[in-house]
């Protein structure tokens, strides 16, 4: 079986070298096996920050990580139903602390698109997004508030250890305005799953982001958690 392989050059710039990478999802599991290995190490890194964010926690599994690991947390997920199962895990009150919202660059209200399978009665919280994608059933959907992660970052009185985000196709936005700001300094270390699957502008849109990190030489974003 030949392998797929692309490579930038002066004659593919970056953000077409991702945009293709990525549609044709080459090298994604092998992309994601290192971000993994990367959180782990990060995890058991005694020089990291002792602050973990866990935007997008959904029912808590990377928290669960962060906990084991002595990290404190602050955890955000605007979906009801996995904030209940969230909450059910009885996480040490001193150690964790959640948001019942989601993250923005700036406050306000918005519709939370959920999915469920016509034949199936449980929402897939793990799929809940603010980005309109695929067939959604309105009774479902669910008005959340939003925060400004810019100005909680901001305000933070303590560097960040971890970073984990995963929100569904928000990212692009939040990563830029991060850069913009110059506050990725404040960050040891974030790792970020991306969703250009979900249409065509969050593609463009991540490729380009993934280009301008690759320009700045940005060490502390991994951009390939699974």
């Amino acid at each position: 079986m030949v392998q797929r392989r692309i490579s930038p050059s002066a004659r593919l710039p970056l953000t077409i070298y991702f945009l293709i990478r990525d549609f044709f999802a080459i090298g994604r599991r092998a992309r994601q096996k290192k971000s993994s290995q990367s959180l782990d190490r990060h995890l058991g890194d005694a020089s990291v920050a002792r602050l973990a964010i866990d935007c997008g926690a959904n029912v808590g599994n990377i928290t669960s990580k962060f906990v084991a690991a002595g990290f404190r947390v602050h955890a955000f997920e605007p979906d009801p139903t996995a904030r209940d199962a969230f909450v059910a895990r009885a996480f040490p009150a001193d150690q964790v602390r959640i948001f019942p919202a989601a993250v923005g660059i700036g406050r306000g209200v918005a519709t939370l698109f959920r999915r469920k399978k016509k034949s199936q009665t449980k929402i897939h919280t793990a799929a809940s997004s603010l980005v309109a994608y695929g067939k959604t059933n309105a009774q479902d959907n669910v008005d959340v508030e939003i925060i400004d992660f810019i100005a909680y970052i901001q305000q933070l009185g303590e560097r960040v250890g971890i970073l984990k985000m995963d929100i569904e196709g928000s990212e692009v936005d939040i990563l830029n305005a991060l850069i913009d700001r110059d506050l990725l300094g404040k960050i040891d270390f974030a790792v970020v799953e991306t969703h250009e699957r979900f249409n065509r502008d969050l593609a463009w849109r991540t490729a380009k982001l993934r280009a301008r990190l690759t320009h700045l030489k940005v060490l502390n974003v991994n951009l390939d958690h699974p």
